[in-house]
């Protein structure tokens, strides 16, 4: 009987103990892709944004997927580099950058037939604001069928980062987990 007691005591404890831990780490940021439609040949923007972090973050560096029968838009500088628009959340940032990685794919993401940006941002301080970070531009191809929907998405790689001035590891592994993708739908 001193035993049963003794296990009902322990397992209360261990449950009010998660309870409460679980209260104090609710909500967190949530990166998010947009979704827009267009037509056949049409040029569309995707933007990157992030809610729920609004002054709470200092930099970022992320890996975004596009159906490969996309067209990234580059910049008329270099073929590899996105052209792409700031947005608020990282007006106070310092500097940024984008790479579109379409070459020497991880086996993962070549047979889900993707390619990648990798965007980078970073500040001096948690100067990081809700909204949008980032639009890019995307080609629809010309043949694309009516009703074709092309998925965008984040993927995770070692050396990812979406960081607070402290390094908070839970809130980077919350904006990790907590990513919402979108789709462009050819209308």
């Amino acid at each position: 009987m001193k035993l049963k007691s003794i296990i009902a005591v322990v397992l209360a404890a261990v449950i009010c103990t998660a309870a409460l831990c679980s209260c104090g780490k609710s909500g967190g940021p949530v990166l998010a892709l947009s979704s827009t439609e267009g037509k056949p040949g049409d040029t569309v923007n995707v933007s990157l944004s992030v809610s729920g972090a609004d002054g709470k973050w200092s930099s970022c560096g992320i890996h975004i997927l596009y159906d490969n029968r996309l067209e990234c838009i580059a910049s008329e500088a270099d073929p590899q580099t996105p052209s792409y628009e700031k947005g608020g959340a990282i007006a106070d940032m310092t500097a940024s950058v984008a790479v579109i990685w379409n070459k020497d794919l991880l086996d993962e993401i070549e047979k889900d037939n993707k390619f990648s940006i990798f965007f980078a941002a970073a500040g001096e301080g948690n100067v990081g604001k809700d909204g949008d970070i980032a639009s890019f531009s995307f080609k629809i191809p010309d043949d694309a069928e009516v009703g074709t929907v092309y998925e965008t998405g984040f993927f995770y790689r070692d050396g990812d980062a979406f960081a607070s001035a402290d390094n908070d590891a839970d809130f980077q592994d919350y904006a990790f987990s907590h990513w919402k993708g979108g789709k462009i739908t050819v209308v």
